[in-house]
């Protein structure tokens, strides 16, 4: 068996988050194939207790700190350096002697690394001659171009900086990858398009789901009330997109629903809820879950799953989690943006508050007639398994 190189900006157990989701099944899938060596930060206390189930899955591993503390100062150094602040906050010395080290030790055949925020390794491991597998994951110069248009100042100025350098980064890493993916086919052509003359195109690798697990035939005891007609959310609450998300949601939507079905309520369910997250749960007919140990109970016994993001990039898995659940969603067109061609029957995509509110009331009331979940389950199993995905990786690397 070879051996190959691991490097993810974040501990990817537990997949309880997007990214980490993604790097776990990837791990997984390729360690049916190689020893995997695997080096991380970890970015929250509650993590480490997880190190040990790890490192169990692994031939070596490295975990270093991740200080929240540290984003400013991190911040200021980027600067002077003329760096993206995502990429100098992921870099470390101790991290890359351990890559250093690893190279010379092991030797790998091949090298995943997980997302453009760990660009500082990447030389080494070209210089070594392994194969370099680059998962963009989503373009994140894009996403901070986004952001720059969307924020106030002068956080709009920063984000214009952090996307256009990054976006140089991004070319440079796409130069140097024997292979470079991308979450979905809207964020592949995008990237390929921004691309200069000669440069290796990326192509998408989509996510999956794990259809075992999100099943809707799982008994699951419901968290609601008798009497509650639920909506939910699911995702960490406090990552930008989906806080604004729930914000646009509770201001222009939920208000037109209550006032309609008095029993409806908007159920907000991820863990590091942000103040402003918080403050929504004082309003009448939303609640504010915080972490919860299953968000499976949530999506089964909810009318409908809601996806109102403003601002998203690549596949929504909160989307597709609750497709394969059979679970009605309903979406904003950045949502589903993603998700290639869906049919009504398999998502309903709205991008009108009112109309969006109409639907949901429709739905509560049963006046539309809840969608059996068939179509959408359908759809999931044919497009997002994840060894249908990832049986990419095998043809690349000749599995």
């Amino acid at each position: 068996m070879q051996d190959l190189l691991f490097l993810t900006p974040r501990i990817p157990y537990p997949p309880n988050r997007g990214d980490k989701l993604r790097a776990w099944n990837v791990l997984l899938h390729l360690r049916q194939y190689y020893r995997i060596h695997l080096a991380c930060f970890v970015d929250a206390p509650e993590d480490w207790e997880h190190v040990p189930f790890v490192k169990s899955m692994c031939a070596s591993t490295f975990f270093a700190p991740l200080d929240q503390k540290c984003k400013l100062w991190r911040a200021g150094l980027s600067l002077l350096k003329g760096k993206p602040v995502s990429v100098e906050y992921h870099y470390a010395r101790a991290y890359e002697a351990w890559v250093q080290q690893t190279l010379a030790n092991v030797q790998p055949s091949a090298a995943y690394f997980f997302s453009s925020e760990l660009a500082d390794y990447v030389p080494a491991v070209k210089e070594c001659g392994a194969t370099i597998l680059l998962d963009f994951v989503d373009m994140d110069s894009a996403k901070w171009k986004e952001y720059g248009v969307v924020r106030k100042w002068p956080m709009s100025m920063i984000f214009r900086r952090e996307a256009g350098l990054l976006h140089a980064i991004e070319v440079d890493l796409a130069n140097q990858a024997d292979h470079s993916f991308f979450v979905s086919a809207d964020e592949t052509k995008l990237f390929n398009e921004s691309l200069p003359e000669g440069i290796t195109a990326a192509e998408a690798l989509p996510n999956g789901v794990d259809l075992d697990y999100f099943a809707p035939e799982v008994e699951l005891e419901s968290p609601y009330e008798a009497h509650e007609q639920a909506m939910v959310f699911t995702g960490v609450m406090n990552y930008w997109p989906n806080v604004d998300a729930v914000h646009w949601f509770a201001d222009e939507v939920f208000p037109i629903i209550m006032a309609a079905v008095p029993n409806a309520r908007f159920y907000i369910v991820g863990m590091r809820p942000t103040p402003e997250v918080e403050d929504l749960g004082k309003r009448d007919g939303i609640v504010v879950t915080g972490a919860v140990p299953d968000v499976r109970p949530y999506v089964a016994h909810a009318t409908t799953a809601v996806a109102p993001l403003r601002v998203a990039r690549g596949v929504q898995n909160k989307v597709i989690e609750a497709m394969a659940m059979a679970k009605p969603v309903l979406a904003t067109p950045q949502a589903a943006e993603g998700l290639g061609d869906m049919s009504e029957d398999e998502l309903v995509v709205i991008e009108d508050p009112a109309l969006l509110a109409q639907h949901a009331i429709g739905l509560l009331k049963g006046d539309i007639g809840t969608p059996s979940g068939v179509a959408a389950r359908a759809k999931v199993e044919q497009a997002f398994s994840w060894s249908g995905q990832l049986s990419r990786l095998n043809q690349l690397l000749t599995l």
